[in-house]
Order: C-alpha cells, then sequence, then structure tokens
C-alpha cells in the first residue's frame, strides 16, 4: 500500500498538468471525446465538436486538443489538417437540449438518439461521446430506421413526444 501511494500521486498531477495544459490552449468550448486507455496500435483522433480549426488527439486516455495551422480545417475522413475546401466540415451548433449518455466502449451497432427538440437533428455516439448532427435537406431522424427520412415516413411529432 505504502508503494501504491507515490505512483498514484504521480498520475494525479499528471493528470492535473494536462487538464491545465488543455484549459491553457485556447481550446473551444464543447464536449471532449473519451479516449481509448490503454492506447491502439494506430493514432485516435477525433473532430473538435464545435469548430472545424481544432481536433483532439488521444494519449493513454486523455484527449488533447489541438489546432490545425495556417488556416486548415480538420478533415475527419483523412484525419489531418486540410484545406477547408477539402475537409468538408460544418459546424452548425447543435440546438438546445439534453445530451444522451452513450455506451463505451461501442457496441457492435452504432448507436443513435433523436434530438429531443428538433425532428432534423439526431445524436450519434462513438466512443462514449453524443455527437449531434443535422439532417440533410430538411429531413427528419426517424427512430425506427435509424436514419434520416421523409418527414411524413420519420413521424416525428414534438408537440405528442413521438419520435
Amino acid at each position: 500500500m505504502k508503494r501504491t501511494a507515490p505512483v498514484l500521486a504521480a498520475l494525479f498531477l499528471l493528470c492535473a498538468v494536462a487538464v491545465h495544459a488543455q484549459s491553457e490552449n485556447g481550446c473551444p468550448p464543447g464536449s471532449q471525446p473519451t479516449c481509448p486507455f490503454p492506447d491502439p496500435a494506430l493514432s485516435v483522433l477525433f473532430p473538435h465538436p464545435t469548430d472545424c480549426h481544432w481536433f483532439f488527439h488521444c494519449s493513454n486516455g486523455v484527449p488533447y486538443c489541438k489546432e490545425c495551422p495556417a488556416n486548415l480545417h480538420w478533415n475527419k475522413q483523412l484525419d489531418t489538417c486540410d484545406y477547408p475546401y477539402r475537409a468538408g466540415c460544418a459546424v452548425t451548433p447543435c440546438p438546445a437540449g439534453p445530451i444522451p449518455a452513450c455506451p463505451y466502449p461501442d457496441p457492435a451497432l452504432s448507436v443513435f438518439f433523436p434530438h429531443p427538440n428538433d425532428c432534423n437533428w439526431f445524436f450519434h455516439c462513438s466512443n462514449g461521446v453524443a455527437y449531434c448532427k443535422q439532417c440533410p435537406a430538411n429531413l427528419h431522424w426517424n427512430v425506427e430506421l435509424n436514419t434520416c427520412d421523409y418527414p411524413y415516413r420519420a413521424g416525428c411529432d414534438l408537440n405528442s413526444n413521438k419520435q
């Protein structure tokens, strides 16, 4: 028991330094991803949920917020900073409302939740983080099919709590 105290104190200090460094680097507000621990063979990277110019790099279970250089945007298909026209990042703020709790680790099938206040939006879970996403072209989230769909087929009615 005496030998574990210094190790725990060192781990606590490292975590405190990491959190302090993250708050000091100008990371925009937004939810942070849950990073795997221990690290897998390949780096784990996540787009920032509210700012195309930033991304998260996971290391030892800690998400580090990093900024793309020279006005580049994060390209989540290529996992790298890229020219904005190629990155395809367009962040639209998620409508207000509660954020669902997502499972971690991910189950075999993707997990989705409808947005409680807007039929055009939904949440997609990944590594314990709920990513708010918008259906294209005025489509609505269809909870039975777990996909965006025509409003008449999706059957979303916020007034009756049917989503």
